[in-house]
């Protein structure tokens, strides 16, 4: 997925292209997100570069498992398989700066980090649906980081029906994780709950049938 948002030389306005959806992966907000007169994304000599009739492109960059780094690929499912879960989804995910000049030289650079969570949104595979205990791992400047529903620094995750939504500042590699075997307790409970309420309402009668059957004797 390449998706590209051009910033007028005033970088005030922001004019966001059509976003060329990929097959897995799509992202929101970045209009928003990518307001250079409020961020800290560009260097002293980028702004001057802006303010001389320059402008800047910001490419969105995702790759899925078969355009990635094969070390990359094991590196990630290796940690995941450390905690006891399997790998799901993966995708790498770069934000490519680049500073044009008024005579259309350009300057290259990378944005790994943000001012605000960006939304990610994974869609998941047949095999990635309906498992216990997911989670997000982010590799970030060569650090394993586990993202989790609760909200951290503005970051989380939350599953939505077939899809996982991804709020993050930090952008590399990203790989749904989740438990290896599946067991829908949910499913379970409205099995034994009744099971459990019929055998005790069972043990009571019985029980008094014997205490007033003893009664009677006596």
């Amino acid at each position: 997925m390449n998706l590209i948002l051009t910033f007028p030389s005033s970088a005030v306005s922001v004019a966001t292209s059509k976003e060329n959806s990929s097959k897995g992966i799509s992202f929101d907000k970045l209009d928003k997100i990518f307001d250079f007169t409020k961020g800290n994304y560009l260097t002293v000599t980028e702004q001057k570069t802006l303010r001389n009739g320059g402008k800047v492109e910001v490419n969105v960059d995702a790759k899925d498992k078969q355009n990635m780094a094969p070390e990359k690929i094991k590196e990630v499912q290796n940690y995941i398989s450390s905690l006891g879960k399997v790998s799901g989804e993966v995708y790498n995910v770069e934000i490519e700066k680049l500073v044009y000049d008024n005579s259309g030289k350009v300057s290259k650079g990378y944005i790994s980090e943000t001012n605000e969570p960006i939304t990610v949104k994974i869609k998941l595979s047949d095999s990635s649906k309906n498992k216990n205990n997911y989670q997000i791992v982010r590799e970030h400047n060569g650090k394993m980081q586990v993202l989790s529903k609760k909200p951290v620094n503005g970051e989380y995750f939350e599953l939505n029906g077939d899809e996982i939504i991804i709020h993050s500042k930090k952008f590399s590699t990203f790989a749904v994780a989740f438990d290896k075997h599946y067991a829908p307790m949910a499913s379970w409970l409205f099995v034994f709950i009744p099971l459990g309420l019929l055998i005790a309402l069972f043990y009571t009668k019985n029980k008094i049938k014997n205490s007033a059957k003893k009664g009677g004797e006596s």
